[in-house]
């Protein structure tokens, strides 16, 4: 069997999921259609090590099937009550919020991406939310508990409708605009994140410091993911040629998984540790 024939069975069991699934759209699928995605590659698996090398082939398309469907739920945006942004009409609101991400240091302030705790006494909502504060520095860390008021806009408002998902990539449904923020609790909990924060912040201002601008902003960028610093006019250049993902997938995050998931398959020869550091990386 050759490594190309399983290529090709996994990336055509992909593209034609993704395909398909833009008519079924969801956030979450069917559990028998993942019981029956177990159950086929599972009958494949056998079926191959007993001799049917077709059978690998099979399997290869069924985990580009499984992971194509698994990645549609991920990014795909339906609003509901239960989703914040569900409450995203442009409206002044209030709400409880902990800080979710590293906060990110812009030229005219500092972005904030936040998880909502409570809005108006109706509980917690999914999705995280932005919030540009116009301090330089940053008030609050990662886990922080803070009280926020300010409008509440759809992510669409911001970047356009096709720009949607690479917000929801991260996790961000919603934009809150002339954000007030005022602390509530600092946080205790330790997190790996957090931990390497400073570091990320040396490294972005070591960048800064060799290069000049815009270039030292992009290669931030394209390093750490972090948008904020880029001038204005190059992130609308980004914007207009559709080359925002680019910055949605930073080298930062793509070199911690591999770190991680290579550093815990220890026990594994290091050529076997390729394929799962490859899931990894794309889930």
């Amino acid at each position: 069997m050759q490594r190309s024939q399983l290529s090709y069975g996994f990336l055509g069991g992909f593209i034609l999921t993704v395909a398909l699934l833009r008519l079924w759209e969801r956030t979450s699928y069917p559990l028998w259609l993942w019981v029956s995605l177990f159950m086929i590659g599972l009958l494949s698996g056998v079926t191959a090590w007993k001799g049917w090398q077709r059978g690998w082939i099979v399997l290869a398309a069924v985990l580009g099937i499984a992971l194509a469907t698994w990645s549609m739920a991920r990014t795909t945006v339906i609003r509901s009550a239960e989703t914040i942004d569900g409450h995203a009409h442009g409206q002044m609101v209030t709400m409880h919020m902990r800080v979710a991400m590293p906060p990110e240091k812009r030229p005219n302030g500092t972005r904030y991406i936040l998880a909502v705790e409570d809005l108006h006494g109706t509980g917690p909502k999914v999705g995280w939310v932005m919030a540009d504060e116009s301090r330089t520095e940053s008030r609050f860390a990662l886990g922080d508990r803070v009280m926020a008021k300010g409008t509440l806009d759809a992510t669409e408002a911001d970047d356009g409708v096709r720009y949607a998902r690479i917000f929801a990539l991260r996790g961000i449904r919603a934009i809150l605009r002339r954000p007030s923020l005022s602390l509530v609790e600092r946080s205790s909990e330790w997190s790996i994140v957090g931990a390497l924060a400073p570091i990320r912040e040396s490294v972005e201002a070591r960048i800064r410091r060799l290069f000049a601008e815009p270039e030292s902003s992009l290669l931030v960028g394209l390093l750490t993911g972090s948008r904020g610093a880029l001038p204005e006019r190059v992130s609308e250049d980004f914007t207009t040629t559709g080359l925002t993902h680019l910055l949605a997938i930073s080298g930062f995050n793509i070199t911690l998984i591999l770190s991680l998931v290579s550093g815990s398959l220890f026990f594994v020869p290091k050529r076997f540790r390729l394929i799962p550091s490859g899931i990894a990386v794309i889930l």
